[in-house]
């Protein structure tokens, strides 16, 4: 059985990573713009940040509706399986130590649905009792037009009944803003490897 020390550790881990993130030896990178945060009465955290990626729009949409793709490079994801798929709405669970408690479910499944015609993206927790969340990441060209910027919105719960401990809002948003970063640090590792190819769906 797992110990709250290692799960706490991890977390005060990502407290102290840089919110800026350049994607090193990679020829996409990605930059935090801004980003603001607030909790509602039921503690649930509402977060939103841009960031601009060096990639064109199309490419970085392409990475971001592929997450059993560019997941396959986190060294937390053991395994990527589709479970379902129908029309441009699919069900994807990952396999892996998804979230840092003790008897933290083996698996986690998201449900993904692309809108190409409003350059948006949704990716939510699916069947999920213990992490809940909904996201959206909304695309648009960079003011060069050599970018795409990626607005994020998300609402999640709180998981400090899990955790055995509470949980600072602080470190809630820093985790919250770590785990954006690193999706689209994956978006760029994705596009450079494809050097522009586009995955099937």
């Amino acid at each position: 059985m797992r110990s709250i020390r290692p799960a706490l550790a991890f977390l005060i881990g990502l407290l102290t990573s840089f919110l800026v993130v350049s994607l090193a030896f990679a020829e996409t990178t990605a930059t935090m713009q801004d980003f603001n945060s607030t909790f509602d009465k039921d503690k649930n955290m509402h977060l939103e940040a841009t960031a601009e990626v060096t990639a064109p729009q199309d490419k970085v949409f392409d990475a971001i509706s592929h997450p059993e793709l560019t997941a396959k490079t986190d060294p937390q994801v053991q395994k990527v399986q589709v479970v379902s798929t129908e029309g441009d709405t699919k069900i994807i669970e990952l396999f892996g130590q998804q979230v840092p408690i003790p008897n933290a479910p083996k698996s986690m499944k998201i449900k993904v649905d692309s809108d190409k015609a409003n350059e948006t993206v949704k990716v939510d927790s699916y069947q999920s009792t213990l992490l809940q969340f909904q996201t959206e990441y909304k695309l648009s060209p960079s003011k060069d037009g050599k970018g795409t910027l990626v607005k994020y919105s998300s609402t999640s719960n709180d998981i400090s009944k899990q955790l055995g401990m509470d949980v600072p809002s602080d470190m809630r948003k820093q985790i919250g803003l770590q785990t954006f970063m690193n999706q689209m640090h994956t978006v760029g590792e994705y596009i450079d490897e494809h050097s522009g190819k586009v995955a099937n769906k």
